[in-house]
């Protein structure tokens, strides 16, 4: 429910607008003035605004997931549900429908964090390589299946890629919610695909923002290895980076 699939589209669409907004027809100027009656100037404001909202609240979703808070699944919900508003209002239906699963899978998230927490049983955990090898069969035959459907119904570039990062994300936002310390490898190679797509498509400033979310999906992976250690150690109940809080 984030990096890649989630803040990463929001934060390229907020930066492509706030980089287009500066450019008018008839020349390069500070301030773009509609004509009488033009009200797309008010639209791209109030859309800006928003996308800048998601951008912030993905940001502040990925500090707080790594940090083990349960207020991280709000911050989601909430950024997806702008996210939804943007792309419907862009006619981008397809992306709108990717981003209904992770408002379901942050509710999800959020009731099954909440009430964990609440019991005192909350841990990270880790799958074994079987039950990966399991995920990863199961999230690429999707991706093949959607990959096949992108590339004869839509005019995506790369479509087995893009059905790659969608569908692999599915999974990774499923052990995000089972709180599976693997999930961040997933994050990082699923980042590490987003910045090769956007620089095959010339788009460096969107790649670099994408590096942002790796180093982030770093973070979690050695604080959440952090974690795990220490659970397994007889010291457990005396010690932990950050003790989950329920706000």
């Amino acid at each position: 429910m984030t990096s890649a699939p989630g803040a990463t589209r929001a934060i390229t669409s907020w930066a492509r607008r706030a980089l287009t907004a500066w450019t008018c027809p008839g020349g390069y100027k500070p301030v773009c003035r509609p004509a009488p009656g033009d009200d797309r100037g008010a639209a791209v404001s109030v859309n800006t605004l928003v996308e800048l909202l998601a951008v912030l609240a993905g940001l502040a979703y990925v500090v707080l997931l790594i940090r083990e808070r349960v207020l991280a699944w709000p911050f989601g919900i909430a950024g997806s549900l702008l996210s939804i508003y943007l792309f419907v209002d862009n006619k981008l239906y397809s992306e709108a429908s990717l981003y209904l699963f992770y408002v379901f899978a942050g509710i999800w998230g959020w009731m099954r964090w909440r009430h964990r927490v609440a019991a005192n049983d909350n841990p990270v955990v880790v799958y074994t390589p079987m039950v990966h090898l399991l995920v990863i069969a199961i999230a690429s035959c999707g991706a093949i299946a959607l990959g096949t459907f992108f590339g004869e119904q839509t005019d995506a570039q790369r479509p087995y890629i893009d059905a790659f990062t969608t569908m692999f994300s599915f999974a990774a936002t499923y052990l995000q919610v089972k709180k599976v310390l693997e999930n961040w490898i997933y994050w990082i190679v699923l980042n590490c695909a987003s910045i090769w797509l956007y620089m095959d498509r010339s788009l460096d400033i969107y790649a670099g923002l994408v590096c942002v979310y790796v180093a982030l999906s770093v973070w979690g992976l050695l604080q959440w290895s952090r974690i795990y250690r220490h659970q397994q150690a007889p010291s457990d109940s005396a010690w932990r980076p950050d003790d989950p809080a329920v706000h």
